[in-house]
């Protein structure tokens, strides 16, 4: 089974609810929740199109993150930098392709 739609049967979650059932998040959420991370690197179409329709996935992330700001956004700053250098490369190679008819 898909690692997402393990992760969506989380059953009904109310705000601040991680995979512990706690207020806080567990190790088993930062584990997790890097791991889904890695999908930031992809097309915006190819994350959305994997991503978005587990919306309490998503939820769940956005929970995450918050409850580990400003260190959430500390760790991820080489996804994000690596993310911004594949899509440079990708239009840079993408630009240099002659068009034919």
């Amino acid at each position: 089974m898909h690692l997402l739609q393990r992760s969506s049967l989380f059953g009904s979650r109310r705000k601040g609810d991680f995979w512990l059932g706690s207020g806080q998040p567990s190790i088993a959420d930062l584990s997790l929740v890097c791991e889904i991370m890695q999908l930031e690197v992809l097309d915006e179409k190819d994350r959305e199109r994997r991503i978005v329709p587990y919306k309490r996935v998503l939820k769940w992330i956005d929970d995450t993150k918050n409850a580990m700001e400003p260190h959430f956004q500390e760790v991820h700053l080489i996804l994000f930098k690596a993310k911004e250098r594949f899509q440079k490369q990708k239009y840079a190679v993408g630009s240099s392709i002659p068009y034919r008819a």
